[in-house]
């Protein structure tokens, strides 16, 4: 698996949103069409249209609802991330889950110095969602 595959796993276990809501508008800027998007409510695409439309002097499409990515932890990189993870985890799984992070480590003094990765790795071996 690689890291955003590991990430997006983690994050759906975890039950973290994957996907949100979010709007956009069109604009015409000297005779090219674009899109601002990204933002987080119809308000805020709203006021940023009005604005768009003043500074291009051109009209704006209604702000219209579209799906994305959301931002999600970079448990693969961050080794606050994956202990806020690792929190969540039941007692009987906390122990599989140092099993398995002390056998691929050999050595019970690397696994405490295991890296996001390696404990991003155990973690999905842990809950079986590792592929």
């Amino acid at each position: 698996m690689n890291a955003d595959e590991i990430n997006f796993a983690i994050a759906e276990h975890l039950g973290i949103p994957t996907r949100e809501k979010k709007w956009r508008f069109q604009y015409t800027y000297e005779g090219t069409k674009g899109i601002s998007g990204g933002h987080g409510s119809k308000k805020e695409a709203s006021m940023q249209a009005s604005i768009a439309a003043r500074v291009y002097c051109g009209p704006c499409t209604d702000p219209e609802e579209y799906e994305d990515w959301a931002p999600i932890p970079d448990f693969y990189g961050d080794l606050n991330a994956m202990h806020e993870a690792e929190k969540t985890m039941s007692d009987d799984l906390t122990d599989r889950f140092r099993q398995i992070l002390m056998s691929a480590m050999l050595r019970f003094s690397d696994a405490i110095s295991a890296t996001a990765a390696q404990r991003a790795e155990a973690f999905l071996r842990t809950v079986g969602k590792w592929s």
